[in-house]
C-alpha cells in the first residue's frame, strides 16, 4: 500500500486532530490497567527531518502527552522518506 502524505499544523484543529482520528481507528485499544486478549496499541513513529526545528519535536511529544498515545518511537528518516517529501512537493 502507498503511504498517505498529509500536512497539518500544530494547532488543536491540526495535527492534536490527526492523532485523535487516528486513533479512534483502533477501537480494540489496551489500556493500562487491562490487557485484555486480542487488544493492542498503535505505534506513532515520529520520523524528524534533519532541518526540523527543537521546538517542533517538543511541540510533538506534547501533543503524544495530551492525546494519550500509548507508545511512539523516535526513528531516523530513512531516504525513502526523504523521497516520499520530494515527490510530493514538502521537502
Amino acid at each position: 500500500t502507498e503511504p498517505k502524505v498529509l500536512t497539518t499544523n500544530f494547532s488543536a484543529d491540526g495535527i492534536r486532530k490527526m492523532i485523535k482520528e487516528h486513533l479512534d481507528r483502533f477501537p480494540n485499544r489496551c489500556n493500562t490497567v487491562d490487557n485484555a486478549p486480542g487488544c493492542w496499541d498503535p505505534i506513532i513513529v515520529l520520523k524528524p527531518h534533519k532541518t526540523s526545528k527543537y521546538k517542533n519535536m517538543v511541540d510533538i511529544l506534547d501533543e503524544m502527552r495530551i492525546n494519550g498515545v500509548p507508545k511512539y518511537a523516535l526513528a531516523e528518516m530513512t531516504p525513502t522518506d526523504s523521497t516520499l517529501l520530494v515527490d510530493n512537493n514538502l521537502k
